[in-house]
């Protein structure tokens, strides 16, 4: 009678740390060798499936994983950053009056209308506030393949031909800066030099950046030629409107 009460407490333990079902060798507190079925289960919220989504890893074990990782895995791009810039009268760029052959006129990211910024992908940092404009920078919080994609207006004059590049100058973690450069206008015929000239442009390129970089962004006078001042210009905003639009995407 002793030794058949000790078998049922042995055997109680064993149920309590680990159950097997179809095994008889479980790994885990409830070892499932077989499928699983959930008639009825109760509703989740919007932030149970951005926080707890279960996933099954390597040794078939049950996780929980973000929606962020659930998206990059199955290589969804991500809407990393979007954001106006430019109302109220803030430039969004230094005019340069004249301006000379590879002279950078660093983006004014002050003061953003934010639409979504993923700060665990990307954020925007401003070491200054508004005492030094075009000290703002992206810096990267997750490595990968990231879009930078602008949309603005330049006003042009003083010059028959006006080359202009986007710049984005990445200053790595090792204190080495790399420059990705492309031609976003290329000058329009002039009738006079004189008259400003108000041309919208559009600027995207894409690469790979590592954890920590800093991606300052500005335009740069690539070739310009004629007589005259050779002026670039931001335009001004009207009122509360806004003069540009940087949206970054992670893929």
């Amino acid at each position: 009678m002793k030794s058949y009460y000790i078998i049922i407490l042995f055997l109680s333990f064993t149920v309590q740390a680990q159950v097997g079902v179809g095994t008889v060798s479980p790994q885990n507190d409830l070892h499932v060798a077989g499928g699983i079925r959930i008639d009825d289960a109760p509703n989740g919220t919007n932030y149970d499936a951005q926080n707890r989504l279960l996933a099954r890893d390597s040794n078939g074990d049950i996780v929980n994983v973000t929606i962020d990782q659930a998206v990059e895995n199955v290589g969804i791009p991500q809407l990393a950053f979007n954001a106006k810039f430019g109302s109220g009268g803030n430039v969004f760029f230094s005019d340069c009056v004249p301006c000379a052959s590879g002279q950078e006129r660093r983006f004014h990211l002050e003061l953003p209308q934010i639409n979504i910024n993923n700060t665990s992908l990307i954020e925007l940092v401003d070491p200054t506030g508004t005492t030094v404009l075009g000290d703002e920078y992206f810096e990267i919080k997750k490595a990968g393949f990231y879009r930078f994609e602008v949309n603005s207006t330049v006003a042009i004059s003083g010059s028959s031909t006006f080359f202009i590049n986007l710049y984005l100058n990445n200053l790595k973690l090792s204190g080495t800066t790399e420059t990705d450069s492309f031609r976003i206008f290329g000058g329009i015929p002039r009738g006079s030099v004189n008259s400003p000239v108000s041309v919208p442009f559009y600027a995207t390129d894409i690469r790979y950046y590592d954890l920590g970089d800093q991606v300052h962004l500005g335009l740069k006078a690539a070739v310009v030629e004629g007589a005259g001042s050779r002026e670039l210009f931001s335009i001004l905003p009207i009122d509360a409107t806004y003069i540009a639009q940087i949206t970054i995407t992670k893929y």
